[in-house]
């Protein structure tokens, strides 16, 4: 059968200084999103039926484009068979149906991480994608045993394919009530983790705090053993730098004979960035660790900001926490004056063009509409005025981290980000 495929009802309309490749980029993703939860309710639709015939809480699709070549429900309990999960169901009937073994092209959904023998099955038929809603972090084929993105298996091309590309936490609340309904809601498991990455936005304009406020919170995960990851755009913009060989986009500063930073000339290089950024965070998110990610990030509108990155990964703000750094425009214009003229290391050099890009840092935005934008409860906002006592501005972010962060690490939670797949 072929699915419409409803695309979303507007273009992408952006500034001028985005670029038609990246506008299209951007539309692509979109458009990708909305076919893999089209696609995904098909397949929830399917474990539903499973249900009715009494068999376990699992379906899954085959498709090529917009074309459901296979659906498939469990059939262990119906063939007594207990190799019949409703992926290998599906890939026995696309051989059979398509003649081949080798389904590239074609991608697989499934509303569970697939397990270990539905992966290396996966892997054998060479799928370019595979797309699922709840992850499996006890008996998954990615979670638990790294079989759908192992390097290694690729050095026999002969049987395996390279990793295919991964899509989770694709309407997990919807796949969640299929578990419920077959009454496997205590399989879905009890694990003292955080569901999925908790994600760490510290927020503000240029030159109010942010690097120092990250740095702390970043010592705080260490002195309690919390694994984390930092992103930050300008590590991004350092690279685009580098790769910059002609200077089109960015031009070095030189003291003294020496490159001590870089200047960006091209100011669309800070709205790419935030498509780089929300895609980093999508990796981590599709990784599933148990991680804090902590993005260090500046807007000039970050209602505007956020919806693209939003736009880009639909499931970037899941899990997220926000602190926003305020400091007086005239504090920070003096704070980058002090900065620029003793600048050692290979960073972007900031000019008051530069400055004003960011001298509306939203602080009425974040403390107004930005919750309600984004369904953000108020827990997890928290607006901290930097006054230059370093002292006072830690034990602010202390009490935040403390009330906020921490006690998300070791609280027994039952969620779709701990689902276990049981077939």
């Amino acid at each position: 059968m072929t699915l419409e495929i409803i695309k979303p009802e507007e273009k992408l309309v952006r500034p001028s200084i985005w670029s038609e490749d990246i506008l299209k980029s951007l539309q692509t993703k979109r458009e990708r999103v909305f076919q893999d939860e089209q696609f995904m309710q098909e397949c929830i639709k399917v474990a539903y039926a499973s249900v009715k015939n009494s068999e376990a809480p699992f379906g899954s699709l085959i498709t090529k484009g917009s074309q459901i070549v296979i659906a498939s429900k469990n059939r262990i309990k119906r063939d007594n068979d207990v190799t019949n999960h409703a992926e290998i169901v599906a890939m026995r009937e696309a051989q059979r149906k398509l003649g081949t073994n080798n389904l590239s092209g074609y991608t697989i959904y499934t509303i569970c991480e697939p397990c270990p023998m539905c992966s290396f099955m996966i892997r054998e038929l060479k799928f370019d994608r595979v797309v699922f809603s709840l992850p499996s972090p006890y008996m998954g084929g990615l979670n638990k045993w790294n079989i759908l993105q192992d390097n290694d298996l690729s050095l026999f091309p002969q049987v395996f394919s390279t990793p295919p590309q991964i899509t989770s936490n694709v309407l997990p609340e919807q796949a969640l009530g299929v578990f419920k309904k077959a009454g496997w809601g205590k399989m879905l498991g009890r694990r003292k983790t955080i569901c999925m990455p908790i994600k760490v936005f510290v927020l503000g304009g240029v030159g109010s705090g942010k690097s120092s406020a990250v740095d702390h919170v970043s010592e705080l995960a260490k002195s309690k053993g919390i694994p984390h990851v930092l992103i930050n755009p300008y590590d991004i913009l350092k690279k685009w730098h580098q790769e910059d060989i002609n200077y089109s986009r960015t031009k070095p500063i030189i003291k003294n004979g020496k490159q001590v930073g870089f200047k960006v000339t091209d100011l669309s290089m800070y709205d790419d960035v935030r498509i780089a950024v929300a895609e980093k965070i999508k990796e981590r998110d599709v990784e599933n660790r148990n991680e804090f990610v902590i993005v260090e990030y500046a807007a000039r509108n970050y209602a505007e900001s956020f919806r693209i990155m939003q736009e880009v990964y639909p499931s970037i703000f899941s899990n997220a926490r926000f602190m926003f750094i305020t400091k007086p425009i005239e504090k920070r214009m003096k704070d980058i004056e002090n900065r620029n003229t003793s600048r050692t290391e290979n960073s972007p050099y900031l000019d008051e063009e530069l400055i004003k890009r960011f001298k509306d840092d939203g602080e009425g935005y974040i403390t107004s509409a930005f919750k309600k934008d984004f369904s953000l409860t108020d827990n997890n906002v928290r607006v901290i005025e930097n006054k230059g006592d370093i002292q006072t501005f830690q034990n602010e972010i202390d009490k935040f981290a403390k009330e906020t962060l921490f006690p998300s690490i070791g609280r027994e939670t039952v969620s779709p980000g701990t689902s276990i797949k049981g077939e």
